[in-house]
Parts: structure tokens; sequence; C-alpha cells
């Protein structure tokens, strides 16, 4: 991740993990190699999780919205998918990168990478192009 991130000097970290329970934000971000815990800048809320379905999301999209943000881009990388569907039935949405088997592999990477170009490169239509991204690399 820290290879992906490098290239990328503008991405900034906010830890949604489940660790943010156990551990204050100095301590997740030392959890991390210098060049990731250098980045983070926040920890999401823990919202009501009565319904697990999407929660993860939510709070993703809460922290953004309380800090004024809504316009800018953002993508979320996590291993428990499920936390980002809304329902079983639903797709998992763009700004996912969803880390199979709990690893950030070659595939996340390739994922991670694609998502911030079409990021940089779409501007304001950034929303459009992650959708366009999410569709074209599928299930691969």
């Amino acid at each position: 991740l820290a290879d992906v991130l490098a290239g990328y000097e503008s991405v900034d970290i906010v830890i949604s993990s489940s660790w943010r329970t156990h551990f204050d934000l100095h301590k997740l971000a030392g959890f991390l190699p210098p060049a990731l815990g250098n980045r983070v800048v926040g920890a999401t809320a823990v919202l009501d999780a009565s319904n697990p379905n999407g929660i993860r999301f939510l709070e993703c999209e809460s922290w953004v919205m309380m800090r004024g943000l809504a316009s800018c881009p953002w993508l979320a990388l996590d291993d428990m998918a499920e936390l980002f569907f809304a329902s079983p039935r639903t797709p998992a949405p763009p700004n996912l990168v969803w880390c199979r088997d709990g690893f950030f592999n070659d595939r996340a990477a390739t994922e991670l990478r694609a998502k911030i170009a079409a990021i940089e490169a779409a501007g304001d239509g950034w929303r459009d192009a992650l959708a366009e991204v999410h569709r074209e690399m599928g299930d691969k």
C-alpha cells in the first residue's frame, strides 16, 4: 500500500477499521509504516450497527459530510465488503477497493491505482469516472 500511495502525495488516510474502537488515532497511525502513518488525518465515528449492512460505508460518508468534503473524492480499502453493501443483493459501491481474503494484494493494488488515476483525470466528474472503472474492474 505504501508503494502504491508513494506516487500520490495528496492522498490522506482516514481509519475506519474496527480497531478504532480499541486504540486512539495516534496508536492506529503507529501501527502503519511511517510512509502511511504520517498520512493519517482522522478516524470515522462508530455509528449504530444494529443493522450492519452498509455501516462502514455510512461511517465513511458521514466523516466526509461532517467535514464539508462531500464534493471531494474518496476511496475505502476494506477486507469486509459486506460492511459496504446496503443489502446482500446490492453491489459494492464504486468507492470500495475490496481486499479479498484479508490482504492488500496485487489485485487490490491494481484496482486502487486505476481508481486513483480515474479520479485525478476526471476532476469534478470523479463520481462517474470512478463508477466506470468499478464496472470495468468487475469481479476480476
